[in-house]
């Protein structure tokens, strides 16, 4: 079975899927196709023999015909504005700029692990406004200028940049304005911040680490501080009268092990002349605030440490 596409005939298709146009969704192939895209030749995943490859749809399109999903068949170097990346999987946005580039796809199974995944991964070096550093990725997502938005990091991998005037490790990932300045970002341990407010600990001790396109802790496009979470700090408010309000990092039950509370953190955001404590506001030259650092004390998560007493998310009771 084949059909005509804008970047040349497809053959070999199998578990074709359709739009109600008729235009190809998705489909497997079983033979070697060559795609003509404005990255040059691409050859979609047709073979599955591999102990690392999954089985998985080889293209999927867009209803206008467009390419929206290829996973290649070999790890390909894919040039993005004068600089090499290699990718076995690649998004493209509808009008066929690249969305997002994911440097390697492999199947984790039994017989190959994360950390096999890992060692086939290249470092690369990355130049920005906030700092230079040199590191390997899981993805690369792409503004439609073809401008990095984010960039994720591997889980046993952090870096080094400079945000709010101070250098910070970050883990997970981070993300960027058009502009190239830092939009968002996961520290790695505690970090204290200079906000409007006092000094915080910034600290997300529930981020997941899926990608690093949306951080806890935020920056406007100025580098002013937008957001920032902490999983340790308590603050007080007080307005004139002395009246007050405490804010704390709160525990949630785990919906799968009653041994085990979820640490929810506290989301402080700034905004102009006001301040959002979870949701709540208030005015910077009408209230007083107080933060006590380290109100709740973490033992921060190893990734290398599957044994470690806080390796799982939330926290353990102890008997």
């Amino acid at each position: 079975m084949e059909i005509n596409t804008k970047y040349g005939v497809i053959k070999g298709m199998s578990s074709t899927i359709y739009y109600n146009n008729g235009q190809l969704k998705e489909c497997i192939l079983t033979e070697k196709n060559i795609l003509e895209t404005s990255y040059g030749q691409l050859i979609p995943q047709y073979e599955y023999d591999e102990v690392r490859k999954k089985y998985i749809n080889s293209l999927s399109f867009y209803e206008n015909g467009s390419l929206k999903v290829i996973s290649l068949n070999e790890n390909t170097n894919i040039k993005i504005k004068n600089k090499y990346f290699s990718a076995e999987k690649i998004t493209f946005y509808d009008n066929g700029y690249i969305k997002r580039l994911f440097h390697l796809n492999g199947k984790l199974t039994a017989y190959w692990s994360e950390e096999n995944e890992y060692k086939l991964a290249q470092e690369y070096d990355f130049h920005f406004r906030f700092g230079s550093f040199k590191s390997k990725f899981m993805t690369l997502q792409f503004y439609e200028n073809e401008k990095i938005k984010s960039i994720t990091l591997w889980p046993k991998d952090n870096i080094l940049i400079k945000a709010n005037e101070q250098d910070i490790k970050i883990r997970i990932g981070i993300s960027l304005y058009e502009n190239g300045s830092i939009k968002s970002c996961e520290p790695s341990d505690l970090t204290k911040i200079i906000t409007p407010i006092g000094n915080i600990n910034a600290y997300d001790y529930s981020a997941i680490g899926i990608h690093g396109e949306n951080n806890s802790l935020k920056f406007y496009d100025n580098g002013n501080i937008k957001s920032i979470s902490t999983s340790t700090d308590r603050i007080e408010v007080y307005d004139s009268y002395g009246v007050q309000a405490i804010y704390t990092p709160v525990e949630k039950s785990n919906l799968f092990n009653k041994n085990i509370k979820d640490l929810i953190p506290l989301v402080i955001k700034f905004y102009n002349d006001a301040v959002y404590i979870n949701g709540d506001e208030y005015k910077l030259n009408k209230y007083r605030f107080i933060v006590n650092n380290n109100y709740r004390k973490l033992k921060i998560k190893n990734y290398d440490c599957s044994s470690c007493e806080f390796s799982n998310v939330g926290i353990e009771i102890k008997k």
